[in-house]
């Protein structure tokens, strides 16, 4: 597929085996947020269930740990990334490149000798489009791109998930 220059063009295709691998990916490590809280909770609750001769603290605790699972679930669960897999599409869009930012958080600590010695930073290196929409990239990329270049971007139709982005 070619690129054409100074155009938004978004299309909906197939996604690839490597697409379907990432989105699988992404589900399995927003499922392993979900299932840790749950697990706690309904551990806690079977403690108290157990444990606690007063039936209406086993009656509170096995409302707390149903409300807690259900909330979780509710909050938690990837059901975007679920759909993305079933409709197997994404979105395609070929954008032009309008600004590059390069930014670096400092991090810091509870000692203030350590912040002095070494201190943490993350560096997020941004691409803007046309669309005033901005994505963060790998720093290999980030070089390889000038303002005024057109990529391709592909992205889950559901979930929004970036997947990826290529240079036209």
């Amino acid at each position: 597929m070619g690129c054409l220059f100074l155009l938004i063009i978004t299309m909906n295709i197939q996604l690839s085996k490597e697409n379907r691998q990432h989105l699988i990916t992404e589900r399995n490590a927003k499922i392993a947020t979900f299932l840790a809280p749950v697990f706690i909770t309904s551990l806690l609750g079977l403690v108290f269930i157990v444990f606690v001769s007063s039936w209406i603290v086993k009656l509170i605790a096995f409302i707390t740990s149903f409300s807690l699972i259900f909330h979780f679930y509710k909050t938690l669960f990837p059901s975007n990334i679920f759909k993305d897999l079933r409709s197997n599409k994404k979105e395609v869009s070929i954008v032009k490149v309008t600004d590059k930012i390069n930014q670096t958080n400092y991090g810091y600590t509870a000692n203030p000798l350590v912040d002095l010695t070494s201190q943490a930073t993350h560096t997020y290196y941004k691409i803007k489009f046309e669309n005033s929409s901005a994505i963060e990239v790998e720093k290999s990329f980030y070089s390889t791109v000038s303002v005024g270049d057109s990529i391709k971007i592909e992205r889950a139709l559901y979930s929004n998930t970036l997947l990826e982005v290529h240079l036209c």
